[in-house]
């Protein structure tokens, strides 16, 4: 068949597909054998070999499961392009090829999700952002952010806009990164949704990309009024999602110890300091709160590191007081059971 027939083939694919989410295809598979072999179609117009590409794009297409159903018009064009030698004008296959290539990668809604929500953030062209997607149970048409996490969730879309938009290696498009973000907040916002809520939804006590979850908080926490007795500032939000103010003292000394959640638990570290300060908290105090008087071993805490750094801040504020966290151990809990427990936890 003539070059110009399947051309028309190709423009001619049903767009009544369009639109759909399908998790069949994922834009890591469809669009490899597009980016380094594109080319080879427009420079090579008179090349019996120069269907090749096209045709293992199809057929990547047409093989995968369920593809079938999604583009009928792909099965034609395979069975076209294995039939005969391709001869055509350089337009006219530059338009069959940007017709294919259009179906693949879903320049008309029809979104390809892979089980990996980065991956497919690095795949979209900017145009994705202003389409509207057809996703299961919803009659109505929606956002790119919508149909993203309708397929993955809330808490994987949030953490992944958390992290490509703070990565400057990241090879998601910056202009796709920074709105979907920025889109991000806006719904939060208008949701109405407080600090705590958003620092929830990011897993800010799981490990990795403390920093990046952090930032997020604080963007969100930057969008909104203040409003009193509202708890959205960020030592706030933490203490809420995490049980106590216990429970963030001991996860940012555990946390400083892991290389990639070092700095953000650094910055939740100096937000307690200053909540200490702030209540000019003696150390024996701090103790009681932390609830590492009741015992020893209680002492042996991830939270030890940060309390001696309080107690050098407080000394340093109070020259008067002296307070020796050695002497106030051994006069606590006597000298064998600290023994015991510093033996322990070595």
């Amino acid at each position: 068949m003539h070059y110009y027939a399947i051309t028309l083939l190709l423009a001619g694919l049903p767009l009544s597909c369009a639109y759909n989410i399908s998790a069949s295809v994922t834009l890591e598979q469809t669009t490899a054998s597009f980016r380094p072999q594109g080319h080879l179609l427009v420079d090579n117009p008179n090349s019996v070999q120069q269907h090749e590409p096209l045709l293992r794009s199809a057929k990547r297409v047409y093989n995968t499961s369920e593809e079938r159903t999604l583009f009928p018009g792909v099965e034609m064009v395979v069975h076209q392009l294995e039939a005969s030698p391709l001869k055509a004008d350089k337009s006219m296959w530059s338009k069959g090829w940007t017709r294919l290539k259009k179906i693949v990668r879903g320049s008309h809604g029809q979104l390809q999700f892979g089980d990996d929500v980065v991956m497919t953030l690095q795949n979209l062209d900017k145009e994705a952002l202003t389409r509207k997607y057809k996703v299961p149970n919803q009659s109505e048409k929606v956002s790119l952010l919508e149909a993203l996490t309708a397929r993955y969730k809330i808490g994987p879309v949030a953490n992944a806009l958390a992290a490509v938009k703070q990565d400057p290696k990241s090879t998601v498009a910056k202009d796709i990164a920074d709105n979907l973000y920025k889109e991000q907040i806006k719904k939060w916002q208008g949701e109405g949704e407080l600090a705590s809520y958003i620092a929830g939804t990011l897993g800010i006590e799981h490990d990795g990309m403390l920093t990046q979850k952090l930032k997020m908080v604080e963007d969100y926490i930057d969008s909104i009024d203040k409003k009193p007795g509202i708890k959205n500032h960020l030592l706030e939000a933490l203490t809420t999602v995490l049980g106590g103010e216990k429970n963030v003292a001991s996860f940012v000394g555990e946390a400083k110890m892991n290389v990639e959640m070092k700095n953000g638990a650094e910055k939740l570290e100096g937000l307690l300091m200053q909540k200490w300060q702030g209540e000019d908290m003696h150390p024996m105090n701090l103790f009681r709160r932390l609830e590492m008087d009741k015992n020893a071993e209680d002492l042996m805490s991830p939270m030890l590191e940060t309390v001696e750094e309080y107690v050098t801040a407080f000394n340093s504020k109070h020259p008067g007081s002296k307070f020796s966290l050695f002497v106030y151990a051994r006069k606590h809990y006597k000298d064998e059971p600290l023994l015991n427990a510093v033996i322990a936890a070595r």
